[in-house]
């Protein structure tokens, strides 16, 4: 990874816009399809990091999230999600 990130910027390119931030797109959707394979699995995941919100990046970041994923800034939202999940289970 250094040294792409300086063979880029000897190009001129911006390191992070132009290979570090689609590699964590990429790798945020692999690990969020890892996690929910079928219809049936269940989970969350958290990312805590509030530079998500705050930093031009995050929409990027978020925007690779598999379609249709619900997202919450409320820890009420998600302690409900697992009370109603682990309610349902026999």
């Amino acid at each position: 990874v250094a040294a792409r990130v300086a063979r880029l910027r000897e190009e001129g390119q911006d390191p992070f816009g132009s290979y570090q931030l689609p590699q964590a797109a990429i790798a945020l959707r692999q690990g969020t399809g890892r996690l929910v394979r079928t219809t049936r699995d269940r989970g969350v995941v958290a990312i805590l990091d509030g530079r998500l919100a705050r930093r031009s990046y995050g929409p990027a970041l978020l925007g690779n999230l598999p379609r249709g994923t619900p997202r919450t800034e409320d820890l009420e939202d998600v302690a409900r999600y697992f009370a109603d999940t682990y309610a349902s289970l026999p």
